[in-house]
């Protein structure tokens, strides 16, 4: 297990992974918040798989040209979720972390590139 250090301030979960030069910020919105695609320089197009696992790749923010996608994708993720787990790409769990029982959006952001890669964040949607 690599030392990748995860913490909720709510609304905002971090992830610190030494070994890529990186901080990821996973902002969990509240029911009725929204946020524009520009809002950062560096931004992560989400996409939303039928089964829920929640995969990212890098994009560019608003001047990317699949921008109205990401906005599309994203508010797929407009459920109830409950535990967000980060995973390497090989699919390591890396940690766990359960999150307040809201209408949860996932909004990430890189400080470098060097991690794009390397993290998977997966929603556990729950069955109502």
């Amino acid at each position: 297990m690599k030392d990748v250090v995860v913490s909720l301030e709510y609304p905002l979960l971090y992830v610190e992974d030494p070994k890529h030069p990186a901080t990821i910020v996973a902002e969990i919105a509240r029911p009725g918040d929204w946020w524009a695609a520009n809002e950062t320089q560096i931004a992560l197009v989400v996409c939303c798989y039928v089964d829920g696992d929640v995969r990212v790749r890098l994009g560019s923010g608003s001047s990317d040209p699949e921008g109205a996608d990401w906005c599309s994708l994203v508010r797929e993720l407009e459920t109830p979720s409950r535990t967000l787990a980060v995973q390497t790409v090989e699919g390591e769990v890396l940690a766990t972390l359960d999150v307040p029982d809201v209408r949860t959006r996932v909004h990430i952001r890189l400080n470098s590139k060097e991690s794009a890669d390397v993290v998977v964040v997966s929603v556990d949607v729950p069955l109502q």
